[in-house]
């Protein structure tokens, strides 16, 4: 049940992060949201990372 409720809030956290990447709100990660043009990269790369650690996240907590 613990490590349940520790998965979700880690998840939670990601997405906070990515959303706040997107936005430029709730963190100040970046001081302007991401344009798909010209940081079409970036956008892409910070997207694949954060999948997949939420991925890692999911596959250990499913082992223990």
């Amino acid at each position: 049940m613990l490590k349940i409720f520790v998965a979700a809030i880690v998840i939670l956290l990601i997405l906070i992060v990515l959303v706040s990447l997107f936005t430029g709100k709730f963190l100040p990660i970046y001081k302007r949201p991401i344009s798909r043009d010209k940081d079409s990269f970036v956008f892409y790369s910070i997207l694949a990372v954060f999948i997949f650690l939420i991925l890692v996240f999911i596959k250990i907590f499913m082992k223990v």
